[in-house]
């Protein structure tokens, strides 16, 4: 049940991470990978995944573990770009990208559905 309630919890975490990049606006779209990079990171480390960093944890994987791992440690980098530099320049299509690696992993660890994942037009 508890994962249940955790897959309910990652849907509506996921659904405010696509209001954010839909919303537009560089805080927004910086907003949204933070938050999709911290719901991976308390998901990894919640399954058998350790590290004291979240680049240590991508680091220790491979593509048996995520298919996506390449690609997700390319968008973790632009988090760390994000945090550590106010004026990174983050562009809507990089964001989008980003954000669809972000899915992409969610989606292959089981935290959230992939037919339409809260896609659907308003």
């Amino acid at each position: 049940e508890s994962e249940m309630m955790s897959r309910r919890k990652s849907g509506k975490v996921w659904r405010q991470i696509q209001h954010r990049l839909e919303a537009g606006g560089a805080n927004n779209m910086k907003l949204a990978i933070l938050e999709a990079d911290r719901v991976l990171e308390q998901t990894l480390k919640l399954g058998h995944f350790s590290g004291a960093t979240m680049n240590d944890i991508l680091a220790a994987m491979t593509k048996d573990d995520l298919y996506t791992i390449e690609e997700v440690r390319k968008v973790h980098s632009f988090r760390d770009k994000i945090v550590s530099d106010q004026n990174f320049h983050l562009g809507k299509e990089q964001a989008e990208e980003a954000i669809e690696t972000y899915k992409n992993a969610f989606i292959e660890l089981g935290l959230i559905e992939s037919a339409g994942g809260g896609d659907d037009e308003e």
